[in-house]
């Protein structure tokens, strides 16, 4: 937790060893050690969502060079509002109201569904398909500060996110892009692999899927067990020009100047 919120986690740490004396600690009573506890959640959540994007950020940047400036501005965004929240949430004393935690949590998920929403609007913006723009215009409205974001409401995100990734599949980036992120993992053909819905992701090392894990664009399963691929997952062929996984014995072991 230390990476973004290092001062409060202090702060919190401070408080929970606090003693009134040299050989007696002090005794917190229930409504403190549940405002303790909250805290303690809040700032969890809020690193890991901090966390999760940034290596996001780093990654991207490192593979096709943006600048800080071109990658990062919803990065921005997102850690101005965490910390917002985070910081709500630390200035309570000695309890914390039920209707403030339900509001919290509520902000909280809908800060997390903040990262795949930019990235279908960062998408959409190039694409004239209706439907899509539809389903952005339906998420925006959800997305408006002054409705409650319940669970219900993240479910009903998550699945018009869902709907809107199956219009904008693939790969989401030039050729320039792609030869470039290529060239800097300097992988053979056949470690990239892409999820149900069309997202790409990679497997280094032998590129064969031995462990399961989920698509970060839409959640859904990818990788395999035992060297199998998910039944619905697929070479990226779009990708490095590979038919087969590099696992496979009918790979292809053409370099990447013949793609």
């Amino acid at each position: 937790m230390g990476l973004f919120f290092s001062h409060h986690v202090r702060k919190l740490q401070t408080q929970l060893g606090m003693s009134v004396s040299k050989n007696k600690k002090r005794h917190f009573n229930e409504a403190e050690l549940s405002l303790f506890e909250f805290q303690a959640r809040v700032l969890n959540k809020g690193t890991k969502l901090l966390s999760e994007e940034s290596e996001t950020v780093n990654v991207y940047k490192s593979l096709i060079r943006r600048t800080e400036a071109q990658a990062t501005p919803h990065m921005t965004k997102l850690k101005r509002r965490v910390e917002v929240l985070v910081n709500r949430v630390m200035q309570e004393k000695h309890i914390v109201a039920p209707q403030t935690m339900e509001e919290v949590i509520c902000e909280l998920q809908r800060l997390m569904i903040l990262p795949p929403y930019w990235k279908l609007l960062e998408k959409s913006k190039s694409s004239s398909n209706s439907a899509l723009t539809e389903i952005v215009a339906k998420i925006e409205k959800i997305m408006c500060p002054t409705i409650k974001f319940d669970s219900l409401t993240e479910n009903k995100v998550k699945e018009l996110l869902k709907e809107g990734e199956t219009y904008v599949g693939g790969l989401g980036i030039s050729n320039s892009e792609r030869l470039m992120i290529l060239q800097a993992m300097g992988l053979k053909q056949g470690h990239w692999y892409k999820c149900p819905n069309g997202h790409v992701y990679c497997i280094t090392e032998c590129g064969g899927a031995r462990q399961s894990s989920k698509c970060p664009d839409c959640g859904a399963a990818i990788g395999g067990v035992n060297y199998r691929l998910n039944s619905d997952n697929a070479v990226a062929t779009e990708m490095d020009g590979s038919r087969h996984a590099a696992w496979s014995d009918h790979h292809n072991l053409a370099n990447y100047g013949n793609i």
